[in-house]
């Protein structure tokens, strides 16, 4: 991941639903990775759309829901 973001690789494109990589690394659980992603630039506004457990939620909300307390600072918007 680190190499692909100091190559550019672009963080924002969304996926199904309109996650972004940022929001499908802590859908996964995977805190790390969010948190590289937040700190490399990634879009913090970007929300969810279609099924009723991501629309409208942002990439904090998703954080708050799945008690990711430690990710929460890095991943509010600003």
């Amino acid at each position: 991941m680190d190499v692909l973001i100091a190559d550019g690789a672009a963080l924002d494109v969304t996926a199904k639903y309109n996650l972004s990589a940022l929001m499908l690394a802590i859908v996964a659980g995977h805190a790390s990775a969010a948190q590289r992603l937040a700190r490399a630039g990634a879009d913090l506004t970007i929300a969810g759309t279609g099924a009723p457990g991501f629309h409208g939620k942002t990439a904090y909300d998703l954080a708050v829901a799945r008690n990711m307390a430690e990710l929460c600072a890095d991943v509010r918007p600003r």
